[in-house]
């Protein structure tokens, strides 16, 4: 018995010593929920309008703009700019170049046009060469950039150039009585046309003064 006893004591001081040498789970440490990620702001938006050139352009309002210099007699340009880079617009003629990189579609308000693009080795994009012609007004070409590489930036060159639209030229309104020279009288002398407070076009040389009508 006595013999049993010792072997039981035994047996229970191995299992003890046994189970403190196991080591035991450490305790989790709780993670913090991961934060989703709040979309930017879109800030306050201005829009620049050009009726008389025949274009529009959407911006961030802390963009500036200015007329860039004319680069010969019948291409001109505007510049908007602001820190993430900019676009340029200009209208005219001269336009032309090659696109060594290839170029790649970008949009514009009115669709989809193809741009030269390139990247540099700084990781700033171009984006040059898009071309839009107005039925019956100007031919446009445009280029916008980056100044740094942060892909918000680049991002938002592309937003900006998404919303540049182009309009046709306002067309002046003639004034009731008006003449405008735009054909020939009878005897080969240039003519006018009048046009009538009830909105009658005729030449002026068939305008009655007496009964202010056209004379057949």
């Amino acid at each position: 018995m006595k013999h049993f006893t010792t072997t039981a004591i035994t047996l229970c001081l191995a299992a003890l010593l046994v189970g403190a040498c196991v080591p035991l789970p450490a305790p989790s440490t709780p993670q913090p929920a991961a934060l989703a990620a709040a979309p930017a702001p879109a800030g306050e938006w201005r829009t620049y309008t050009d009726a008389e050139v025949g274009f529009s352009l959407p911006m961030p309002a802390y963009w500036t703009s200015e007329a860039l210099p004319d680069q010969t007699d019948t291409l001109h340009g505007a510049a908007f700019t602001g820190p993430e880079g900019g676009v340029e617009v200009y209208w005219g003629t001269g336009f032309g170049g090659a696109c060594p990189e290839g170029t790649e579609p970008v949009q514009l308000a009115q669709g989809e046009a193809q741009a030269c693009h390139a990247t540099q080795a700084d990781g700033t994009e171009v984006w040059s060469q898009t071309g839009y012609q107005v039925e019956g007004g100007n031919a446009f070409s445009v280029r916008a950039y980056t100044t740094n590489a942060d892909p918000a930036s680049h991002d938002l060159i592309l937003q900006v150039l998404g919303t540049l639209t182009f309009m046709p030229l306002e067309q002046p309104q003639a004034a009731a009585g008006a003449i405008r020279p735009t054909g020939m009288t009878p005897d080969g002398q240039e003519d006018g046309n009048c046009v009538l407070p009830s909105g009658e076009i005729c030449g002026a040389w068939q305008y009655h003064g007496r009964d202010h009508g056209c004379r057949l």
